[in-house]
């Protein structure tokens, strides 16, 4: 590229030596012509061009180097993928709420709403995408073309020069010195532009791979549980379906908890071959439990803890009778109860100690991305408040004794658009570009500015400038060859 821009400076020079050559030999030897006014222009003309190409070159050392046009079709594949993934994102969401809808008319407002809200966000994504696309292409485009102009930059320089009292000089004088100066800056900006879009943004969302399917959900235990898999968490209240990712296969389930209460717990897949709406791929079955057979507190608004017997040592006549979830009656006899309770009272004898039977555990509530306001499930708190983990051994020798065991606060969650695989993916690693998109859609309109701002300051200053030059151009040829004349018939004496 410099090789060739070189070149095109010695056409320049080639040029003005070409023109002073006709003037000497043609109009003014040959044809008689006074030409003092147009050699001194000309010869003016060439000393001013060896001035400004002398600057050019200063600056062009200031300036970046000239890079490689980066291949947008990259940043095109990588844009085709992501729109692809999050479209067929888009159609799962619509079939998941669409049989929840028909499952449930009563939710059928709050479902259309979440619905729109999934959708303007996916496709708001998708716009995004497509923005930092066209600037990609359009800065990569412009670049290309500054670069075919490149070499040819000192030509328009020189077709200034050459007429300096012509209007159209001021245009060329514009186009040379705008393409000279903004090449590289241009370049620089579509690179970087590439890179931040390709490299950089593009590449942080990549899918892990580009199908997405659905997995049903059947599952038996303490209800509802808060499921943790390789690809996200949900509550089962409310799950039937998980957006998951094709490659990855049926999700792992990693953890289930009840309650704060981890659970023992048996999880396999099984191949959906019948038809359905929507499309199952196949069915996560989870059996979970406690590690023994427990009464669970709950109630239509949730859970609220759980108690067991574990051993009862019985006299004459004796009894062990559960009232309900919260209340058991013994009659002559001694038990051992553990309970995950807000706290116990009873009218006999009891010895209460703290134990860790059961683990239990912090969760981790999926959190909905800050720039959404779509509410995608219901989750406890991340702690349990007010239970306690007891071991309680109760006496009732020849009486009767109720045990009353004191609910502890509430675990509820529901989740019928549950946020894992895709749809986690797809609400937000691509916001990683439209939170950003608007501060760098105004970068991009402030750097691009850069080439008509170059070419119109160039533009007036030749306009202005050339005509004032003319005479001046005309006085510096006439200083030269003022300098040259005496000069040159010196050596002419010297050789004759």
């Amino acid at each position: 590229m410099l090789g060739g821009l070189a070149s095109a400076v010695g056409i320049g020079v080639g040029l003005f030596a070409i023109y002073i050559a006709y003037l000497v030999l043609v109009k003014w030897r040959i044809r008689g012509v006074d030409v003092t006014r147009e050699l001194n222009t000309a010869v003016g003309a060439l000393i001013l061009y060896i001035i400004v190409i002398t600057m050019a070159v200063v600056l062009m050392r200031k300036l970046p180097a000239l890079a490689r046009p980066p291949d947008v079709s990259l940043a095109v594949a990588e844009y085709s993928l992501d729109a692809t993934v999050l479209a067929e994102v888009k159609g799962i969401v619509d079939s998941i709420l669409g049989k929840a809808m028909l499952l449930d008319p009563a939710s059928a407002p709050i479902l259309i709403t979440v619905r729109l809200i999934v959708d303007k966000v996916i496709v708001g994504v998708i716009k995004a995408m497509g923005t930092v696309l066209y600037y990609v292409v359009l800065s990569s485009a412009l670049y290309k073309a500054m670069l075919a102009l490149y070499p040819y930059a000192p030509l328009f320089i020189t077709l200034s020069l050459v007429k300096p009292n012509n209007r159209a000089s001021a245009v060329f004088l514009g186009i040379g010195i705008t393409v000279l100066a903004a090449t590289p800056l241009i370049g620089v900006l579509a690179t970087g532009l590439f890179n931040i879009a390709y490299s950089g943004a593009l590449s942080m969302i990549h899918p892990p791979c580009p199908g997405v399917s659905l997995v049903a959900v059947a599952y038996r235990g303490p209800w509802p549980a808060f499921i943790l898999t390789g690809q996200g968490a949900f509550m089962t209240n409310g799950t039937h379906y998980l957006p998951t990712w094709q490659c990855q296969g049926t999700p792992q389930v990693q953890e289930v908890v009840w309650d704060w209460l981890k659970l023992n717990y048996t999880s396999y897949a099984l191949p959906n071959n019948l038809p359905s709406f929507p499309p199952v791929r196949s069915i996560l079955v989870i059996d979970a439990h406690l590690p023994f057979k427990a009464t669970l507190i709950t109630n239509a608004t949730g859970a609220y803890g759980t108690w067991a017997v574990l051993k009862v040592h019985k006299w004459v006549n004796s009894s062990a009778t559960e009232v309900n979830d919260t209340a058991l009656i013994l009659r002559n006899t001694s038990a051992l109860i553990w309970a995950w309770v807000g706290g116990v009272r009873a009218n006999c004898s009891l010895t209460v100690n703290r134990t860790g039977m059961v683990r239990t555990t912090l969760i981790g509530a999926p959190s909905t991305p800050t720039p959404i306001t779509v509410n995608l499930g219901s989750y406890p708190p991340g702690y349990p408040r007010g239970y306690v983990q007891v071991l309680i051994n109760a006496t009732a020798y020849n009486t009767t004794c109720i045990v009353i065991l004191k609910p502890g606060s509430r675990w509820s969650g529901f989740t019928i658009l549950p946020p894992t695989g895709p749809l986690t993916w797809a609400l937000a690693g691509p916001l990683n570009i439209l939170v950003g998109v608007g501060q760098l859609v105004w970068l991009i309109e402030e750097a691009t500015a850069i080439v008509p701002g170059l070419f119109i300051i160039a533009t007036v200053f030749g306009l202005l400038a050339i005509p004032l030059l003319s005479s001046g151009v005309a006085t510096l040829g006439g200083i030269v060859i003022g300098l040259i004349t005496p000069l040159g018939s010196l050596v002419a004496r010297l050789f004759t």
